[in-house]
């Protein structure tokens, strides 16, 4: 089981931050979130990376920013640099007027890096207009690739020389404003710079898109296993593939999982992380926040499921959680963000929202 160990506030400048990210790189604990008035993609927003040695005092390294509205950034660190990858909405362009449209915004996939978390590169834009690129993972090198490449070449090779193939998902929603019909890409790369569209694993034709899906947690559920929970409107849906991951199989993991996160923990297994939604008591009722849940992730039985183990501080506009196994503390860190600690704003202004990092452990059932 999970036990809740401590809840911090990390400290944070700007009125609205919200949408984490999380890390481990270079003896260094990295958060990244969206700071803003809102949760609104007006004013906009820009992306804020912080840095902590001891998870209890934090400094600004970086302020990433398009100039539109920038959100939901995602930590991915490698040997090299340490990446973030985020989304942007712009304003649409009236193809015909040439003029500001009054609604619809384009939405695209930037990126920054650096090498030594301190000085950041600019921003450059990954994939296509209108594809969010949400999470991206590296292939692990197989000793069977390996020999195979050393038959091939009729030579030794340097295993730290050989290209690396990474993986990426973005959901896809067209114009960004009223397109309804979502779909989820699967996109492969030699790096977290350089992609090419790989295969459409839920399609706009298919039952799953009817639910508008979005948000997929990409991770390797095995040697050659890709897996996935993705985000719909209704239930949270579990899906993998084996190579070459252009045929998938998916299942529905009963419950409501916005922005999941996903991650393996010695001696417990899959977790996966997000906000979870209470129904309301009519159907007519729309779905009700509950807050930032942590789940156990049942995806090794023939029928994938999850059941709650801890539900975390939080409510309101919350969760789009970061989750880290910190190998040297022997715990699971998780950011997140919430409005549980502020107090409604007068005149119907928009409430707050602060970062959060807890930390939790693993006892023995």
């Amino acid at each position: 089981m999970l036990t809740l160990k401590s809840v911090t506030r990390i400290p944070t400048p700007s009125y609205h931050c919200a949408f984490t990210s999380l890390c481990q790189w270079q003896d260094m604990t990295y958060v990244a979130y969206r700071q803003a008035q809102t949760h609104n993609t007006t004013p906009p927003g820009h992306i804020v990376i912080q840095r902590s040695t001891d998870l209890e005092t934090w400094e600004t390294a970086a302020t990433l920013h398009t100039g539109c509205d920038d959100r939901d950034p995602h930590l991915v660190p490698t040997a090299e640099a340490l990446y973030c990858v985020w989304g942007m909405y712009a304003p649409m362009f009236d193809p015909w007027s040439r003029r500001l449209t009054t609604q619809g915004y384009d939405i695209c996939t930037y990126g920054a890096s650096t090498e030594d978390g301190t000085a950041w590169g600019p921003p450059y834009r990954l994939c296509r207009p209108g594809s969010w690129l949400w999470s991206m993972v590296e292939e692990p090198l197989q000793p069977q690739k390996t020999r195979l490449l050393t038959r091939t070449l009729g030579r030794e090779v340097d295993v730290a020389s050989l290209p690396t193939r990474w993986y990426g998902l973005s959901y896809d929603v067209g114009d960004g404003a009223a397109d309804r019909c979502h779909t989820v890409t699967l996109w492969k790369g030699l790096s977290p710079v350089f992609w090419e569209r790989w295969a459409t694993i839920i399609d706009a034709w298919q039952r799953l898109s009817d639910l508008q899906p979005s948000e997929p947690a990409l991770f390797w559920k095995g040697p050659e296993t890709l897996a996935c929970v993705v985000r719909t409107e209704q239930n949270a849906y579990y899906g993998e593939s084996q190579s070459p991951y252009a045929v998938w199989t998916w299942q529905d993991l009963g419950t409501a999982i916005h922005a999941p996160a996903v991650l393996h923990v010695p001696g417990l297994g899959w977790i996966v992380s997000g906000r979870e939604y209470v129904a309301g008591k009519k159907k007519t009722e729309k779905p009700q926040v509950c807050g930032t849940s942590v789940w156990r992730l049942h995806c090794e039985e023939a029928t994938a499921k999850v059941t709650r183990l801890v539900r975390l501080p939080s409510e309101g506009d919350c969760s789009y959680p970061g989750l880290v196994w910190d190998e040297a503390r022997q715990e699971v860190l998780c950011s997140y963000y919430s409005q549980h600690e502020r107090e409604a704003s007068p005149m119907r202004m928009p409430v707050a929202a602060d970062v959060y990092l807890a930390r939790l452990t693993v006892e023995k059932e």
